[in-house]
C-alpha cells in the first residue's frame, strides 16, 4: 500500500511541475518580467517588448530589404526568404559590405513587432523595402509579387533585383 502512495505523490509532482513550468513559459511568452543574467548578476529586463521604428534598428542613412514573416511557416515561406536573401546577396554585396543596403528578417508574431503589421500594410509574408533618412523612415515598397513569381526562381529573383536596383538609384 505503501508503494501505491508514493507512486501516486510522484505523479502528482509531475503534473504540478508541469503546469508551473506552462504557467512561466506562457508568462514570459506574453511579456511578463522576466531577469537575464548579465556579468554583474541578474538584471531586470521590461514587462513588455516595446514597439520600435524599423529606422531604430538600423544607421540612420541605410536602405532595408526586409522579410516580414510569422511563426507559422510552410515551404514557400522559406522559399521567399532564400530566394530574396540570395538575390541581395548576389546582386548587392558591396552595398551590403558598405551598410548602406541592410538586409532583415522580422517576425510580426513577437509583441514588438507587431506594429510592422500597421506600419506596412502588411496581410501576408512580405518583402518590403524601406528608406530610412536621418533616422527616419521616409519610403517604403511592398514587393507584392513575390508570391506570384515564387514558382520560377529567376523571375523571383529577377523581380527582387530589378525593385532593389530602382529603389537604390531614386534614394
Amino acid at each position: 500500500m505503501r508503494a501505491k502512495k508514493v507512486v501516486t505523490w510522484f505523479f502528482l509532482a509531475i503534473v504540478v511541475a508541469g503546469f508551473v513550468f506552462a504557467i512561466a513559459r506562457a508568462a514570459s511568452e506574453h511579456g511578463a518580467s522576466v531577469a537575464e543574467k548579465s556579468d554583474s548578476g541578474y538584471k531586470s529586463i521590461s514587462e513588455k517588448p516595446v514597439p520600435r521604428p524599423l529606422a531604430e534598428l538600423v544607421d540612420s542613412d541605410t536602405d532595408v530589404v526586409c522579410y516580414f514573416m510569422n511563426s507559422q511557416r510552410c515551404s514557400n515561406c522559406y522559399k521567399i526568404e532564400t530566394y530574396t536573401r540570395q538575390a541581395v546577396d548576389d546582386n548587392f554585396a558591396e552595398e551590403i559590405g558598405d551598410g548602406s543596403l541592410v538586409w532583415m528578417i522580422i517576425n510580426v508574431d513577437e509583441p514588438q513587432n507587431r506594429r510592422y503589421i500597421k506600419d506596412y500594410g502588411l496581410y501576408t509574408k512580405s518583402v518590403v523595402l524601406v528608406r530610412v533618412r536621418d533616422g527616419k523612415e521616409t519610403e517604403w515598397k511592398n514587393l507584392d509579387q513575390v508570391w506570384g513569381l515564387l514558382g520560377d526562381k529567376d523571375n523571383f529573383q529577377s523581380y527582387i533585383t530589378r525593385e532593389v536596383t530602382s529603389f537604390l538609384e531614386n534614394g
